[in-house]
């Protein structure tokens, strides 16, 4: 094993990564996740995704410039990674110049609760919600693009753009490098058990968000 690959082994990413695995195989799978993976999800669906992500990335970013000073949050903050924006404009694509986005689900507005209450206030708890939006969209939203792209007929131009990171050259080095960034941040070992627990609760709300989604689209 290389000096590299023992540093990546005991660092603070590796250690996220496996505190958190349980619950982001349990955020990832079942409903919206598995249609989209069967290629079953409509393009109304599809929609109405998007405006509760739209909502949450636009508190999200919002939060980073407000806490972005911090030498912490800075650490992580990357303007090529920006969602919002590109979320709007696959919703114009889809729906027009006149669309505007839903009303965020009452699951949304506790994600969005949770981002304004800790995320524009606390730099750990503000990089636990880069890591687990921004590192997921660079890894299994990847693939779930692509499959989005497949099923509906969509492209980057119209639909799906926010998949892509046209300002990240090599997506898998860049993860190398953001994971890098985790473990260059010094924490203490209470902020890391606070950043890892404040995974666990985005996943969770995460996870609540789509199962929500999921029943109002069925009327459940």
């Amino acid at each position: 094993m290389s000096a590299t690959q023992l540093t990546e082994a005991v660092g603070l990413a590796h250690r996220l990564r496996e505190a958190t695995a349980p619950a982001h195989r349990s955020a990832i799978s079942g409903g919206v996740n598995d249609r989209i993976i069967n290629g079953t999800l409509s393009l109304d669906d599809y929609v109405a995704m998007l405006g509760q992500f739209w909502h949450l990335y636009d508190v999200l970013e919002l939060a980073g410039d407000v806490i972005g000073h911090d030498p912490i949050a800075a650490a992580v903050l990357d303007p090529v990674l920006r969602r919002a924006p590109l979320i709007a404009s696959d919703l114009v694509a889809l729906r027009g110049l006149d669309h505007r986005p839903p009303p965020p689900l009452p699951a949304t507005e506790r994600y969005l609760e949770r981002l304004a209450e800790v995320a524009a206030n606390d730099a750990v708890a503000y990089v636990a919600h880069h890591y687990t939006r921004y590192l997921g969209d660079l890894s299994g939203g990847q693939f779930m693009g692509r499959r989005l792209a497949e099923s509906l007929e969509l492209d980057v131009a119209h639909g799906v753009g926010w998949y892509h990171f046209a300002g990240i050259s090599d997506v898998d080095e860049y993860k190398v490098e953001y994971r890098r960034r985790l473990d260059g941040l010094g924490l203490s070992d209470a902020e890391e058990t606070r950043l890892i627990n404040e995974v666990l609760v985005a996943y969770e709300l995460n996870e609540q968000l789509l199962v929500a989604l999921d029943e109002e689209r069925r009327g459940g």
